[in-house]
This record gives structure tokens, C-alpha cells and sequence, in this order.
């Protein structure tokens, strides 16, 4: 296990103090810790982990420490991590450089990049569809926040700005030191409660100087730091504030236009903070004869929804938990990408999507040999088996498109399961007709319709099961008829030879190859080198059968004998005695 530890990250609200009587500043610290999340490659804003924090006031020191912990032995890559930090909401980030809807409103959070061998969110998904049961690169994160707060409340110099304060001004006066009474050389600066604006510096060299803060943040108090750029030197010094009351109606910070060709316009904030927000109107004539202009009716309406649009026709709106922290994010489909799903520089066209879906739906019409074959050798059971997957199979994929090309006959979840089972049933009744074996039907069904339709190993798992039924009797009909079995060397070369290259390729195709971009045709090839399995796989006829089982011991006329894999189906007969004298 490696660790990888992001320090050093400092947020000093205050800088200088006052000291106390005895010269001493008391400090009481607090530790913060959120337990570690896994990191995922960045796709959508679902990838992204959120950790909240609540700094309270009188705040002098807030330091983070990120912890990066990767929980495998082997070579993941070397990647960047990005740290995102937003006061008030969570962080509106576009890391991959996405278009945002017409009409958004948002600021670039402040952010850290630090290269280790793992990130808060990974970088943007190569679209490599991971199955799950293999080994992975995993990555952890989690943040730690430890603050120093003053023990006394008078030592902190701050100024309140109250609602409806266009500026801010201060005036240094009377400033002298110990060497020098007519002047003295301090700095000046008048912070900001967001992390993405910087604090107002002024550099004073003489007696006095001013600074003036526009647009200050209303309903809070700034900190107020003097420094002096000598040590051991005592300087004094006197301030004044001076406040200017909202009086003119263009102090605006975002500019909506509204006009008679233009009567309706919006303006959209994604995860906005939780504050006090204002809206200015402003009447302009631009015209010679306005008429009546001083009469204009405007409707403002203001509308809280999840997503921008409910994600538009190529995105759904995903509501996503992180601990006790509801948001909701767009997730996008069929290669759009943004905040609202609206960037469509990579976009799947029409003729794209039909044709992924016309691949993916009628490759499964190569189970059709399969069932011929089945069907011409009696395995009526296996030829329903492989009936019943081309059929879910078909209309799972042609339900499952990212784009418009959709078409479901029922719901969802239930088609991607039968589509699970009856692939893993064919793989069943294939492997257990190639052991001809009569038991292991009751506990096959049972234990395919336990496991659920994802990760590897529950594919596998049953597959593995099958495969030593398999082994198991041919080296016991080998041992018994003391010669390979099967004893012909044309069904080795030209069946089973060839059937296990297709179940290899097949294979490899479906952990290795697929991507979200090829996904249409590696899978399409995946549903035709399985159904090229079945044709060579099956095996053929049996002319002469043991019984075994419970149907030993009993001497049956056979006439009509349809092959269930293991099982015969029999009818009643008797004989016939004569007596020759």
C-alpha cells in the first residue's frame, strides 16, 4: 500500500494579531476528518467525490491535508490529482473543457494540481469498459482539516459590511514608528471571504493612505491586516472606515438584456450559494419617441429545478448521494457531454446510432444455425435455450441505446436479466451436452437463477462448474473405454478445435476489447463467435445409448427418441412371446 500526502495547503484568514497583556496569542485548534472515498475516472459529475467542510468564524489558520492511498501492488500509470474548493456550494468545475448552455452563470473554483499516482476525480475516462471481478487500479481519497481559532474575542481587526454597500473605504492616518515619527512602511490589506478573489493590498509609505474595495460581499464581516515590512519595530497607527450606500442602479454584476425583440430572457446558476440574492432592473429608451416608456410591465420569475433543463433529450438528471449531501448532475448519452448535456462537438449522428443498433440486434440472428442444428438433432431443450436468448438478447440491446434509435417492449432491468440468463443458460446446456450428462439439470437452474446479472465471476462461476462436469466425464467415459474420448480425430480437428477458438476470441473480445466507442461492433462480434460455438460445440447424435440413472435395470422397447441432452423421452411397449414346439 502506497500513500501520497498533499500538504502545505494554508488558508491564513488572518495574518496578524494583537497580542494580549502578557505578550502571549492563545490558539484553540480543531481536527476535521471524512472517511476515505474511491476515486473514478472523471465522465460526468457523478465520478467527482464531494467532502464538506464547515470552517466556523474567528478563524485564523484552516490548513487541509489530502491523503491519496493506492490499494494495489502493481503499475497503475502515473496520473495528476485536481483538488477543487468553493465556499458556500459545491465546486461548478469543466476539467475536460466542455460548452456550457447558453445563458450560465458560473466561476472557475479555486484549485489545486499536485502530480502523484492518483487524483480526486482521475483524469477524463478513456471509455474502456472495466468488468468487474478483475483486478483494478483503486485509488482512495481522503481529506483531513485541522483550524486554529483565537481564544479571545477583541483581538481581531474586521470591518462589517452591511446590505446595499457599493464600496468599501479605509483611511490609514497618523502612521509613525520608533526610528521614524513623520513616516513608516506597512502594507495594507483588506481580504475577501471567497477563495477565487484575492485580498485588496495597498502598500503605504508615508503618514497616511487609503484603500477602497468595490462591490464588497454584503451581510459579513472582512478581515483587516496591517503589516510592517521591519522586524522588532513597533508601529502605530490609526484607521477609519467609510462605507458607500447603493445609489447607483447600473452596479451590477452579471447584465441581462430585455427588449421588444427580445422580450424573454434566462439566465441559469448551477449549484448556486446559499445567500441573499438581488435583482436591479433598469428602464432604458434608446429612441427619440419612446411613447408611454415609463409604464413596462416585466415578470420576473425565479425557478429551482435539479438540472438544467432536465438534461434535454441526451441526458438524464441523476440525483447522487455523498454521505448525508443530496445533489443531482446530468448524465449525458450518445457522445454529447456538458453541464447540461448541450455540447455536442462529439455526438453520435442519427445514421451512427441506427447503425449500432441494427448490429447489435440483428447479430443475434446468427443463434439461428444454432437452433437448426439443436433442432435436427433433437436437443429440443437446448434449441428453446438458445431461442429464448436470440429473442431478450435482441430486444435488450434495442432497448439499450445511448440515442433516439430505442425501442423497449418492457422494462429495462427485466430485459437485461433475461438477456443475462439466457446467455448463461446456453453456455450451461452446451457444456453439459458435450458431458451428455444426466444429472446436474436440477441444480444448474438454481444456481443460474441466483446469481445476478453483473460482474465477471458470476458468469464464470457457473461456466467453471459446467466445465468440470465436462471434464469429469469425458475422463471417466476415457478411463472406462480405455481411449480418448471423443475417440475420433475429425471431431477434434473440425469441431471442437475449431469451437474452442471461437470461445477463446469470444472471450477476449468481451473482457479486453470493448470500449465505449467500439462497443457496437466488438459486441456484435461477441454475439456471432458464441453462436459459431454452439455449431461447432454441439455434439452429434448418439446411436447407442447406456442407460443410466434410475433406468437401470429395465428393459424398455425405445421408438421415438427425441435427445434432451442426458434425457430420453420413452413410451410404453411390450413383447411378444411364442412358443415353438
Amino acid at each position: 500500500m502506497e500513500q501520497f500526502i498533499l500538504r502545505g495547503v494554508l488558508l491564513f484568514f488572518l495574518a496578524a494579531a494583537i497580542l494580549a497583556d502578557d505578550g502571549q496569542v492563545t490558539f484553540v485548534s480543531e481536527l476535521a476528518s471524512k472517511p476515505a472515498q474511491k476515486l473514478s475516472k472523471y465522465g460526468w459529475y457523478g465520478n467527482v467525490r464531494l467532502q464538506r467542510f464547515h470552517i466556523p468564524e474567528e478563524t485564523a489558520v484552516a490548513r487541509w491535508v489530502f491523503t491519496v492511498t493506492k490499494h494495489n501492488n502493481f503499475n497503475c500509470g502515473q496520473y495528476n490529482v485536481s483538488i477543487y474548493l468553493r465556499w458556500g456550494a459545491p465546486p461548478v468545475i469543466n476539467p475536460v473543457g466542455t460548452v456550457f448552455p447558453i445563458a450560465t452563470l458560473w466561476s472557475p473554483p479555486y484549485s489545486l494540481s499536485v502530480p502523484v499516482t492518483s487524483q480526486t476525480h482521475l483524469p477524463e475516462d478513456d471509455g474502456r469498459i472495466q468488468q468487474k471481478g478483475f483486478p483494478s487500479c483503486s485509488y482512495f481519497f481522503q481529506p483531513q482539516l485541522s483550524i486554529r481559532k483565537l481564544n479571545w474575542p477583541f483581538c481581531l481587526l474586521r470591518l462589517y459590511v452591511p446590505e446595499f454597500t457599493s464600496s468599501v473605504s479605509l483611511w490609514l492616518t497618523n502612521c509613525s514608528s520608533e526610528e521614524q515619527s513623520d513616516s513608516c512602511s506597512v502594507v495594507l490589506r483588506l481580504g475577501s471571504r471567497t477563495l477565487q478573489e484575492e485580498p485588496l493590498l495597498v502598500s503605504c509609505s508615508g503618514t497616511q493612505c487609503s484603500a477602497t474595495l468595490p462591490n464588497p460581499p454584503w451581510d459579513t464581516w472582512l478581515q483587516v491586516v496591517v503589516e510592517t515590512n521591519h522586524s522588532n519595530r513597533t508601529v502605530t497607527f490609526s484607521i477609519v472606515s467609510h462605507y458607500t450606500g447603493l445609489l447607483n442602479p447600473l452596479f451590477i454584476t452579471t447584465y441581462v438584456r430585455v427588449n421588444t425583440s427580445e422580450p424573454k430572457a434566462v439566465l441559469r446558476l448551477p449549484y448556486p450559494q446559499s445567500a441573499t440574492w438581488y435583482l436591479t432592473l433598469q428602464l432604458t429608451c434608446n429612441g427619440t419617441n419612446c411613447g408611454n416608456a415609463s409604464v413596462v410591465s416585466v415578470v420576473p420569475e425565479v425557478f429551482v429545478s435539479a438540472c438544467i433543463e432536465d438534461c434535454g433529450t441526451y441526458g438524464e438528471c441523476r440525483l447522487i448521494r455523498s454521505f448525508t449531501y443530496l445533489y443531482a448532475s446530468c448524465s449525458c448519452k450518445a457522445g454529447w457531454s456538458g453541464w447540461g448535456c448541450t455540447d455536442g462537438s462529439k455526438a453520435l449522428s442519427y445514421s451512427r446510432q441506427l447503425t449500432a443498433a441494427l448490429m447489435l440486434t440483428i447479430s443475434n440472428l446468427f443463434f439461428i444455425p444454432a437452433i437448426v442444428v439443436a433442432v435436427r438433432r433433437w436437443y429440443i431443450t437446448e434449441a428453446s435455450v438458445y431461442l429464448f436468448t436470440m429473442f431478450f438478447s435482441t430486444f435488450y440491446h434495442a432497448c439499450d441505446q445511448p440515442g433516439v434509435a430505442v425501442m423497449c417492449i418492457m422494462d429495462y432491468d427485466a430485459l437485461q436479466y433475461c438477456d443475462f440468463l439466457g446467455s448463461v443458460c446456453s453456455i450451461w446446456v452446451t457444456i453439459l451436452c458435450m458431458a451428455r450428462s444426466v444429472f446436474a439439470w436440477s441444480f444448474a437452474v438454481g444456481l443460474i437463477d441466483a446469481v445476478g446479472p453483473q460482474g465477471l465471476w458470476n458468469m464464470l462461476g457457473p461456466v467453471l462448474c459446467a466445465l468440470l462436469i465436462l471434464v469429469a466425464a469425458w475422463v471417466y467415459r476415457g478411463v472406462k473405454r480405455h481411449h480418448c474420448y471423443p475417440s475420433s480425430w475429425r471431431r477434434w480437428v473440425f469441431f471442437l478445435l475449431p469451437g474452442a477458438l471461437c470461445a477463446l476470441i469470444a472471450v477476449s473480445v468481451f473482457v479486453f476489447a470493448q470500449t465505449e466507442d467500439n462497443y457496437y461492433y466488438t459486441h456484435s462480434l461477441w454475439h456471432i463467435l458464441v453462436a459459431g460455438c454452439v455449431v461447432f460445440l454441439l455434439p452429434p447424435k448418439e446411436k447407442h445409448r447406456e442407460q443410466s440413472g434410475w433406468t437401470q435395470g429395465f428393459s424398455w422397447a425405445w421408438s421415438w427418441r427425441p435427445r434432451v441432452c442426458g434425457y430420453t423421452l420413452c413410451e410404453s411397449g411390450k413383447d411378444e412371446l411364442y412358443t415353438v414346439t
